[in-house]
This record gives C-alpha cells, sequence and structure tokens, in this order.
C-alpha cells in the first residue's frame, strides 16, 4: 500500500544568511517561512517571490517556494523550483532532498533514492532524507538496508519515537517480534502518544491475536495522515477476521482508490 506523501516543510530562515543576499530579500523569505507554518500558503508564496525579485539566486527560498507548490500538490512547479535551487547552489541538501519527494510521487523510486542518498552525500545529518530513505527502502522490499538507515538515525536521535517507531515497524517485517516489542516499549517511555509508536504496537498486538486492541491501536494510528491508509487496510483486514465483515467494508471504503498496493509503508518525515 503506497501512503500519501506529507508535504515537506523544508523552511530554511534566518540560520541561512548569507553574505551578499541582501536584507530585503532574507526578511521576505523569513516571513515566508511563518506563513508556511501557518498553512497561509498565498501569502507565504508572495513573500517567497519578493525574496527571489531582491535575489533570484537565493537557492534556500527557491527551495521554500517548491515547498508552497508541493503543499498545493503542485508538482511540476515544485519539481522545477527545487531543481533550479539545486543549480543555484548544488551544495545545499535540503533541495536534493525535496527533489527525492517530488520523484517518489511521481513514482520513479530509484531516482528518489538517489537524491534521498545525494543529500546525505552533502550531510550525513540531514535527518529527513535519512528517515525518507529508509521508508522507501522499506516499500522497494530492501528492509535490512532500511534498518541500517534507521540505526543511524537513531545514534544520532537516541530520543526520538519516530525513529524507534519505525525501527519496530522494520524489525516487524524482518521477523524480529521481540526486538520489535522492546522499540515500542522504549518509544512509548519517550512519546506514548506518537502515531508510528501507535501503529507498530498495532502490528504486534495483531500478531499475538489481540484483534481488538490493535485496531484501537491502527485507529489511533490513522490520525497521522501519512499513517491512514496502511492503518485503515489493517483495521480492514483485522475485522474481517474477527468476523465482522460489514465493519471491515467500512474500512476499506475509506481507503482511496487502487490504495491497497502495499502492505506495509512508513510515513515520510517532513522537514
Amino acid at each position: 500500500m503506497s501512503l500519501r506523501l506529507l508535504p515537506v516543510l523544508a523552511l530554511l530562515a534566518g540560520c541561512f544568511h548569507h553574505a551578499g543576499i541582501p536584507d530585503d530579500a532574507l526578511r521576505h523569505n523569513d516571513q515566508g517561512v511563518r506563513l508556511l507554518r501557518e498553512g497561509r500558503l498565498d501569502e507565504a508564496e508572495a513573500h517567497l517571490e519578493l525574496a527571489l525579485e531582491y535575489r533570484p539566486r537565493f537557492a534556500e527560498a527557491r527551495v521554500n517556494l517548491g515547498v508552497v507548490h508541493l503543499s498545493r500538490g503542485e508538482i511540476d512547479e515544485a519539481e522545477a523550483s527545487f531543481r533550479r535551487a539545486i543549480a543555484d547552489d548544488p551544495d545545499l541538501p535540503v533541495a536534493r532532498a525535496n527533489l527525492g519527494v517530488v520523484l517518489e510521487r511521481r513514482g520513479l523510486f530509484q531516482d528518489a533514492l538517489a537524491a534521498y542518498r545525494a543529500a546525505l552525500a552533502i550531510d550525513p545529518a540531514t535527518y529527513q532524507a535519512r528517515f525518507n530513505l529508509a521508508r522507501l527502502l522499506v516499500l522497494e522490499g530492501e528492509a535490512h538496508e532500511a534498518r541500517r538507515e534507521l540505526l543511524r538515525l537513531h545514534v544520532q536521535h537516541p530520543d526520538d519515537a519516530a525513529i524507534l517507531g519505525a525501527l519496530a515497524v522494520v524489525e516487524w517485517k524482518l521477523d524480529e517480534v521481540e526486538r520489535a516489542r522492546e522499540r515500542v516499549e522504549a518509544a512509548g517511555r519517550l512519546e506514548e502518544s506518537h502515531p508510528l509508536v501507535h501503529f507498530a504496537r498495532g502490528l504486534l498486538l495483531a500478531h499475538t491475536g489481540d484483534l481488538d486492541p490493535a485496531i484501537e491501536a491502527f485507529e489511533l494510528a490513522r490520525r497521522d495522515p501519512g499513517l491512514e491508509d496502511a492503518a485503515l487496510a489493517r483495521i480492514a483486514a483485522l475485522h474481517r477476521l474477527a468476523g465482522r465483515p460489514d465493519a471491515a467494508d467500512d474500512a476499506a471504503r475509506a481507503l482511496p482508490e487502487g490504495s491497497l498496493v502495499r502492505a506495509l509503508s512508513i510515513a515520510p518525515r517532513p522537514f
């Protein structure tokens, strides 16, 4: 099952105040970032376009403009913005990471993997690129490699519940159930309510035949748009196993057309 990609919030503001960029360009970029965080896309776009009028080769503002387009589902425009940002600053990892999200939306999975890896080659600390790389590796059947990437993230961010939840999902997929259970317990101590923690817990409960508690966990997980389809598919399957065909049909009807393509995924990580 493929999950809906979340908009990638690669918000680059004050820390990117490079020499030679006019103050007005920096100010409008920062305003655009603030408005984008608030979901005010039209106003954010106006500020970011002004930033680019003051400095046409302002790569960070170009990335943020691409995020506006991505948030609207304007894939062609988003891709053009990210590619222009890469041309203006080839060493800007977040531009390549965002391009990976666009390529993944287009179904160009190998190209997306290459874009995520290119971002990490520039800066191995690019959190979102590594998380999205691991997610896509799972989709491509490379669970062992995905686990290696997530373990690297865990070393960098040992107290991140999302990483632990993702590790639990991957280790469940690798039939390392007890290790997955340990990850869920550790993640729950950090952030009990994280959707990935609920999702991983649902997998483990279903594994032991605790169908109704598993359904409850998946219902909590589906509140995250990036996990909704995966959770709904499992809710439908569990209701059917429990002998509740009407409830199973209701959950299945809530899935978008054609979404039952892949059986497991991890939500892409927003920047």
